[in-house]
């Protein structure tokens, strides 16, 4: 019975996908990153959080993301490219309803223009200027300080 009311209340809520610029959330503290996560979740519910980087992590800040939900994905060289590939994926083959994405420039903005025609999209930066330009194209901003 518990598992059928379970069932029924994942199908009620919003299913989110995350993707995070490494490079934003290594400089903040495990707290710092449960409240944006809280936050996000406000929204609904996390299916997959996963977090880009061009250079190999060390052992405690590869536990620490494992640790708080994240999955840390180390790519050769281009980010942006690794994130706005993973995102027209699940734009084409993910039932999400809300796409996060956590940029520090506005190379991801096309992708992001895009993912807006069929789903909701929240934007997470610390920079104003690029908050700026997202803010027409993005449902949530937030600005990490």
């Amino acid at each position: 019975m518990s598992e059928r009311i379970i069932t029924l209340l994942r199908k009620d809520t919003r299913k989110i996908s995350c993707f995070f610029e490494g490079t934003i959330l290594q400089n903040l503290t495990n707290k710092q990153i449960t409240e944006m996560i809280d936050e996000i979740k406000s929204i609904g519910s996390i299916r997959s959080a996963k977090i880009f980087f061009d250079v190999k992590l060390q052992s405690e800040q590869h536990r620490k993301f494992i640790h708080l939900g994240l999955r840390p994905i180390i790519v050769p060289s281009d980010v942006d490219l690794y994130m706005a590939l993973d995102i027209l994926d699940t734009l084409h083959f993910g039932e999400k309803d809300i796409v996060v994405v956590a940029v520090r420039d506005t190379q991801l903005l096309p992708v992001v223009i895009a993912a807006r025609d069929k789903m909701e999209v929240m934007i997470i930066t610390d920079n104003k200027d690029v908050a700026e330009s997202f803010s027409n194209y993005s449902d949530y901003l937030l600005v990490l300080q």
